[in-house]
């Protein structure tokens, strides 16, 4: 039959090269009956150098030298010049120059011998032979075949780009013009990665992504589109991942990922991004752009305790957003046995918080009722005090107190709990818990900012009504549990340390 005779094999797959469809021509190549035709093993390797296969394309086409003389004119300098290519690719610049040389004696038209000149311009480079490389890439540059003249073009400018004649402003506008002037294959996205190179060194990360984005798509299936779209995710991370979307304004940077957030890296990487850039937004108060990213996340993205982690970034950000119902349906559906003990209690807190914030303070004070540390206490005393049980408040603020470090004066949140305590106190008209908290704290509080207030409070039952109020009205402004929250706020930073 002609679909397994080896010489139809031969003349559909010698097609499918010449029509640049090497995955087709592979299929025929690839049949037993032409695994040791020398033939067959040039058109093998010269379908690798379609594919930028540069290790099977030379082996290929090395294994064929002998079947070149069966060839016409322009298929041995097409072969040779796929040689070069490939040795010059795996870095073998004796091979490259002399298959250039070899592909310059067979060619028979203007264009083939232009293509081994291109190429020995680019072994003179590699060998840092500048001038040489740049006088042919010039001379290369002024062919009237305008395949040539662009490539020579692009790579002059790579090359004076190396050699710091041409800063990155003055590569913009001959890139951008070549862009334009030869499009359609390769050739367009060599410049379109270089131009990449050129808008990100001058920070226009959204010019870079877009037309390296919009070339890649257009050639999905050019090996060198490949190789475009592993530019684009590098850059993607670098922005994103190694902080240089720290440079630009928090809404700015939002706004080029949700652009690309299609080339977002799955794994940790992408996690690592988003949680980054969600930290970012919420030390501005972007608080609702913060929870959709993580939200998301939770959504779609994430499993297992890693879920648990995130969604408890994101009922931090809801509680911070005065949302304490968004929170807790967060962490109630994102509940999973053997967490470890540090995030199972955060989530507790933060549960707790929530109930607070919808009034229901018994659950909230149920819930770490055996819970022994100080973000729990301090649950505990919030509850009590907004349930307005002022004796239990003063007993858990007094507890709370008693947790500090003695050796430390008290900071400004530890004199807004001594006055809530003195308020609650007086409130419940405990006049001997009033007095032991005087003699307590007298010290602490004697010139500070608080000790007017504190002598107010310690009047207890017999302070002037309007003085104990305007006191109660401060601390009651005030919230027990700011410092946890504003340790919430400060452990979503971005951490300089896993960006630089």
């Amino acid at each position: 039959m002609a679909e397994i005779d080896p010489e139809y094999r031969m003349l559909r797959a010698t097609a499918n090269v010449m029509m640049g469809r090497p995955q087709a021509a592979m299929a025929d190549l690839n049949a037993s009956a032409l695994r040791d035709d020398p033939t067959a093993a040039l058109l093998r390797g010269y379908a690798a150098a379609q594919r930028h296969e540069w290790a099977d394309a030379r082996r290929e086409l090395e294994r064929g030298q002998g079947a070149l003389e069966s060839l016409p004119p322009r298929w041995r300098a097409s072969m040779q010049l796929a040689l070069a290519r490939a040795a010059l690719e795996l870095n073998d610049l004796p091979a490259a120059e002399a298959a250039a040389h070899a592909a310059m004696g067979q060619a028979d038209d203007a264009h083939a011998r232009h293509a081994a000149r291109l190429i020995q311009a680019r072994v003179a480079a590699a060998r840092e032979d500048a001038p040489a490389a740049l006088a042919m890439l010039d001379e290369l540059s002024r062919a009237r075949d305008e395949d040539i003249a662009v490539r020579a073009l692009a790579e002059s400018i790579r090359l004076r780009r190396q050699q710091g004649q041409i800063p990155a402003q003055a590569a913009v506008e001959p890139l951008e013009a070549l862009r334009y002037r030869w499009r359609g294959d390769e050739t367009e996205l060599v410049v379109v990665g270089m131009l990449g190179d050129v808008y990100s060194e001058l920070g226009r990360w959204r010019e870079a992504m877009a037309a390296m984005r919009l070339a890649a798509d257009r050639f999905p299936t050019n090996p060198a589109a490949r190789h475009l779209r592993a530019d684009l995710s590098n850059l993607f991370e670098r922005l994103f991942l190694d902080g240089e979307a720290d440079k630009l304004e928090p809404i700015q940077a939002l706004g080029l990922f949700y652009e690309f957030s299609d080339i977002t890296p799955v794994g940790p990487n992408g996690d690592r991004i988003v949680r980054g850039l969600a930290g970012r937004l919420v030390q501005v108060d972007l608080l609702e752009q913060a929870a959709q990213l993580l939200q998301h996340q939770v959504d779609e993205r994430l499993q297992g305790q890693q879920r648990a982690q995130v969604a408890a970034d994101l009922a931090s950000i809801y509680l911070l957003d005065h949302k304490p119902d968004r929170a807790l349906v967060t962490l109630s559906t994102t509940r999973v046995g053997d967490m470890p003990a540090l995030l199972l209690a955060d989530r507790r807190i933060l549960e707790a918080r929530a109930l607070i914030e919808l009034g229901r303070f018994d659950a909230a004070a149920e819930l770490v009722e055996r819970d022994r540390s100080e973000n729990a206490q301090r649950v505990r005393a919030e509850a009590a005090w907004r349930a307005r049980d002022w004796q239990r408040a003063a007993s858990e603020i007094r507890a709370l107190l008693s947790m500090r470090n003695r050796a430390q004066p008290l900071d400004e949140a530890g004199r807004l709990a001594v006055l809530r305590a003195g308020v609650a106190l007086t409130l419940a008209g405990d006049e001997a818990g009033v007095r032991t908290l005087y003699r307590d704290y007298a010290g602490d509080m004697a010139g500070t900012e608080s000790a007017d207030a504190f002598e107010v409070v310690a009047a207890g039952i017999h302070a002037e009504g309007a003085a104990i109020r305007d006191v109660a009205r401060a601390v009651a402004r005030t919230d027990l549990m700011d410092r946890f929250m504003t340790g919430l706020r400060a452990r979503m930073a971005p951490d300089p340390a896993s960006t630089g």
